[in-house]
């Protein structure tokens, strides 16, 4: 049985056409693979870091699934909330 998010790629993906590939930022190792064009286009971001990530996004970049979630925990600071 495929993962819940091979499942959501093609939920989101499924007869689409991949219109467009572009490097986001200069000399960023972050991929925008674009499908669909309008209001039915998606993103697909590819991240080449050390364990790297997949991102579906909507048209307006909003995420829609991830791959991998990563939690962060801020250290340091003033001891409440963290910042500083």
């Amino acid at each position: 049985m495929p993962s819940p998010f091979a499942m959501k790629l093609r939920k989101h993906l499924r007869n689409l056409r991949l219109e467009n590939v572009t490097q986001l930022g200069h000399l960023d190792r972050v991929v925008d693979f674009r499908f669909g064009s309008g209001n039915y286009a998606h993103h697909l971001l590819l991240e080449l870091y050390s364990q790297g990530n997949l991102i579906l996004c909507d048209g307006e970049y909003r995420i829609l699934g991830l791959l991998r979630t990563h939690e962060y925990e801020v250290k340091g600071g003033d001891g409440e909330n963290g910042v500083g």
